[in-house]
């Protein structure tokens, strides 16, 4: 395991797991402990809020990077794309795992799956998977 817990700690957990209590309980008392011995105290808070908002809300965090662009933007083809974009921002790696993922409907805008027909794109946040995100100002 990656935590310094004390063996009756990982028994507890394993007794709890074993009388059907929800993982998602365990998990989230896991990632806290060892949060808190990697980072301090502070930073649980700050984990637990993106956690929530990134994970069970699907919506991008305050900290979501910021691009200006210029609109109007298109899905495709040149340098003023969104390909281009998420590219620039790493939030792809190449040009044809951007068009994997908008066949595959991983590609939102404002929360709308992108379709390859679609043209013109106005300022609002794109999501790349479960949680990439990146706000078009």
């Amino acid at each position: 395991m990656g935590t310094n817990a004390k063996t009756e700690i990982i028994e507890e957990a394993k007794e709890r797991l074993a009388t059907g209590e929800n993982p998602m309980i365990l998990k989230k008392e896991l990632a806290k402990l060892i949060v808190r011995e990697l980072h301090g105290f502070m930073a649980v808070k700050t984990a637990e809020d993106h956690f929530q908002k990134t994970v069970v809300e699907k919506t991008a965090g305050e900290e979501t990077k910021e691009v200006k662009v210029e609109f109007p933007l298109t899905v495709m083809g040149g340098e003023n794309s969104l390909m281009a974009i998420l590219l620039d921002n790493r939030l792809i790696s190449s040009n044809s795992e951007f068009k994997i993922l908008l066949a595959e409907g991983a590609i939102y805008m404002d929360e709308v799956r992108l379709v390859r027909e679609q043209s013109i794109l106005k300022p609002g946040v794109v999501r790349v998977g479960k949680r990439k995100y990146l706000k078009l100002v």
